[in-house]
């Protein structure tokens, strides 16, 4: 089972920005389930170090590759900025939380990702050599929805993937919302735990 921890669909606060997300992760992690973080990375978050020690993935969404770009597109704070973070964080991972330690692979795994649309497509070559370079890996996210006057759209998922996401995938909002892997919401961490919602996904597999 695969636990994403992302920002709410409604408010769009960042999952870092959260009360009790350590704990969230620590235990989906403690169940067994492989712990998903995803985040902006925001300037104004609090030390993200209790949240970090239990994600296996740290996925990072970086609007954009230049300064323009990313301010057009809502980032937080300055570009330069938001790459120190990230680099600090790459440090981090691969120290394991031990300073002067190097690990083989880093712990977390750092993610950074950048969407596929009209405004990035000319800068997506650059921001992949770049955190690829730095960290080992980043992700080209096709587009998140339906964007108006874009060229760029995204493709249908393969019929085995929409098949089996249900029961393997859990997405938690940032306002505790919890969605199986196919989008369908099943309640509130404010009602049960999160344990409750691994048997509730696990059900629906196939």
């Amino acid at each position: 089972l695969a636990l994403t921890l992302c920002a709410s669909k409604q408010a769009g606060v960042d999952s870092l920005l959260v009360a009790g997300v350590g704990e969230t992760c620590a235990m989906a992690q403690a169940f067994g389930a492989f712990v998903h973080l995803r985040t902006t990375l925001p300037p104004d978050a609090p030390s993200p170090s209790s949240a970090l020690a239990h994600a296996d993935i740290l996925s990072i969404d970086i609007p954009g590759d230049t300064h323009e770009v990313y301010q057009h597109l809502g980032g937080q704070g300055q570009l330069d900025a938001q790459r120190e973070r990230v680099a600090e964080l790459i440090r981090r991972a691969f120290e394991g939380g031990k300073p002067g330690t190097a690990l083989p692979l880093p712990r977390p795994w750092i993610v950074p990702r950048i969407e596929r649309r009209d405004e990035t497509y000319g800068e997506i070559e650059n921001f992949y050599h770049r955190w690829l370079l730095a960290c080992g890996a980043c992700v080209i996210d096709p587009p998140r929805q339906l964007y108006p006057d874009q060229r760029i759209e995204a493709l249908p998922a393969p019929a085995n993937v929409l098949a089996s996401t249900p029961g393997q995938t859990l997405d938690v909002d940032s306002d505790a919302t919890v969605y199986d892997g196919a989008g369908q919401r099943l309640g509130s961490l404010h009602e049960q735990s999160i344990l409750d919602f691994a048997g509730l996904a696990a059900e629906v597999t196939p």
